[in-house]
């Protein structure tokens, strides 16, 4: 794209595609949130879940989560989802 400052300002064809531009922007901004918010719910249930476990078995539990976490980053170094 060349600028033509201060001209641009007048130009339909730039505010449309700078328009877009930001409109595509702050959807991907409102994404991330949205895959923060089910992250924390994710946690959250998490959470929720090892407290249901008895003591005598929350060295499983914790064991169960290290694996999941080490198979999703083993998954990832192998060109998984990210």
């Amino acid at each position: 794209m060349i600028y033509n400052y201060p001209y641009d300002v007048f130009n339909q064809n730039y505010l449309n595609s700078y328009d877009q531009q930001m409109y595509e922007a702050q959807r991907k901004h409102m994404e991330q949130l949205d895959n923060l918010s089910d992250l924390q719910k994710a946690v959250s249930d998490l959470l929720d879940a090892l407290d249901k476990v008895k003591p005598e078995y929350q060295q499983y539990a914790q064991q169960a989560v290290m694996n999941a976490v080490l198979m999703h980053k083993m998954k990832q170094a192998m060109g998984g989802a990210r």
